[in-house]
């Protein structure tokens, strides 16, 4: 918790130099965004390339817009708030194209395959959750991201992200026990601390 205390003035000098011109700056900015924002998008888009994509067009709409953020205090949940708007772009336009499914990979490695079809079934579970649920989920579950780091980075309080943590754990958990490998999937699922958890 300290350590965040500590860490959010540091991001806000590092957007005050990005908008200055530093570069360095903002690619200091991505490395510490850069896997929390894919894991916010993993829970809602149906493979990792689409993921992907999302999260490098929202650093650089966030780059183009830097000067538009009044409080760069508050820049974490500024740009998942770009993340979000790009995720529902995305959503609206696939609806109206219908693409069809991407061809699945051909897995030699029949491990790492089942492995691939454990990640599908989450994502696709967290994908169904309402709103609130399947954002902090996707960063718990697929970044590791602490409760506190999710409060700071999507500038909630700490206690409302724990709720929704809670109740959404218990809204995949029900889901999962529905399917085989109901053991898998929770141990794929959960960080060690979660496991046994009401």
């Amino acid at each position: 918790m300290d350590a965040n205390v500590e860490e959010a003035p540091t991001i806000a000098r590092w957007v005050r130099d990005a908008r200055e011109g530093d570069r360095a700056a903002f690619e200091r900015i991505v490395r510490r965004f850069e896997r929390p924002v894919l894991a916010h998008l993993l829970g809602r888009v149906p493979s990792v390339e689409i993921a992907e994509e999302l999260a490098q067009e929202t650093f650089v709409r966030a780059y183009v817009s830097l000067g538009k953020l009044k409080d760069p205090g508050k820049f974490g949940a500024w740009l998942f708030g770009i993340a979000r708007n790009l995720w529902k772009e995305w959503a609206k336009d696939r609806k109206k194209r219908r693409d069809p499914p991407a061809p699945e990979r051909e897995e030699k490695d029949e491990i790492r395959q089942r492995k691939a079809n454990l990640h599908r079934q989450v994502f696709h579970i967290v994908q169904e959750l309402p709103d609130p649920y399947a954002e902090v989920l996707s960063m718990r579950y697929f970044s590791g991201n602490s409760c506190q780091e999710i409060a700071d980075l999507l500038g909630r309080p700490l206690g409302t992200v724990t709720k929704q943590i809670s109740r959404g754990h218990a809204m995949v958990a029900s889901r999962i026990k529905a399917l085989q490998g109901y053991t898998t999937l929770l141990h794929f699922l959960l960080p060690e601390e979660d496991r046994h958890a009401g």
